[in-house]
């Protein structure tokens, strides 16, 4: 995470001090767009997946499903055919093109 912190400040990308949340720790940042992004490590001491908690004294049905995947919610995605893989230029794309 500190190296990553100091990749940005280098590169005069605003980025916050880092957050412990216990599980895992955090910094936070924007994307050329303006959207934010938070950027985390995990805490080798907390095994999330044997040990999740939340502190939200009535969770969703969602989070009590847990962390693993739920078989059957999701259906299975179709192909995106040649046709429909557009890319748009977005914000910085001359910057950061190859050669």
């Amino acid at each position: 995470m500190w190296e990553l912190m100091g990749k940005l400040d280098a590169a005069r990308i605003p980025v916050s001090d880092g957050v412990d949340h216990g599980f895992l720790r955090s910094i936070y940042t924007f994307d050329p767009n303006g959207i934010p992004l938070e950027l985390t490590c995990e805490q080798p001491q907390h095994d999330i997946a044997a040990d999740p908690r939340t502190a939200d004294l009535e969770p969703t049905p969602a989070t009590l499903e847990g962390l693993g995947p739920v078989p059957g919610y999701w259906p299975e995605p179709d192909e995106v055919s040649a046709d429909e893989r557009i890319l748009v230029p977005g914000e910085g794309h001359k910057e950061f093109q190859d050669g």
